[in-house]
């Protein structure tokens, strides 16, 4: 095997591994965000029922 052709395959072999990398980190960080997000409408949720119950009495 050509010594050139080894070089080639690790490089297409490093970047096949740092796509897939940034993929999966840009996927947890979209996760973490959600759920961020989830957190903050059931909060805004009880504090608005809390609200409506304090009025009804």
């Amino acid at each position: 095997m050509n010594p050139w052709t080894t070089v080639a395959v690790c490089v297409a072999l490093t970047l096949v591994v740092m796509i897939l990398d940034a993929c999966m980190a840009m996927r947890s960080a979209k996760q973490s965000n959600s759920d961020k997000l989830d957190k903050g409408r059931a909060a805004r949720q009880a504090k608005l029922e809390s609200e409506l119950a304090d009025k009804g009495q």
